[in-house]
């Protein structure tokens, strides 16, 4: 027989409901927290997202971890050229599905993390732009820095 605080007797029934609630609410908030933090703590360095075009030209994207989250940048090598970079975030979380596509009609590629589309860089400008933030750009620089954690 089990009493509530008011001295109630509680059926033996509710009471099993009552733990198995609470146990599932908190595995769904550790499970929460864990994504959270999985997210947002330090952890893996690397290529996140690569395309070789049909004239040879590398692109990848890169997340290197700064005791911030994450800086991610762009990186761009023509067949017979030097890397080029452009900064992308210095505070952004995990990549987990990084991928990119081209368009041949505009001449552009399309930067996605899982569904969210991070950006486009046009070829013709060297510009990157973000979707998230209108007005935004970043120019491609020559000979700034090459890719840390790309392996040909």
């Amino acid at each position: 027989m089990v009493f509530g605080t008011n001295g109630m007797e509680i059926n033996t029934r509710s009471w099993c409901m009552i733990k198995w609630l609470l146990i599932a609410s908190a595995a769904l908030l550790l499970l929460a927290i864990s994504f959270f933090i999985s997210d947002h703590l330090p952890g893996f360095n690397g290529v996140v997202a690569q395309l070789k075009l049909s004239d040879g030209t590398q692109i990848l994207v890169e997340q290197e971890s700064n005791g911030d989250p994450y800086n991610t940048g762009f990186f761009l090598k023509p067949a017979n050229g030097r890397w080029q970079w452009a900064y992308l975030e210095h505070e952004d979380g995990r990549w987990r599905n990084g991928r990119m596509d081209y368009d041949p009609l505009a001449d552009s590629i399309l930067v996605w993390n899982g569904r969210t589309l991070r950006g486009r860089f046009e070829r013709k400008t060297g510009i990157f732009f973000r979707p998230d933030a209108p007005g935004w750009q970043s120019h491609l620089l020559e000979d700034h820095k090459s890719p840390r954690f790309w392996n040909p």
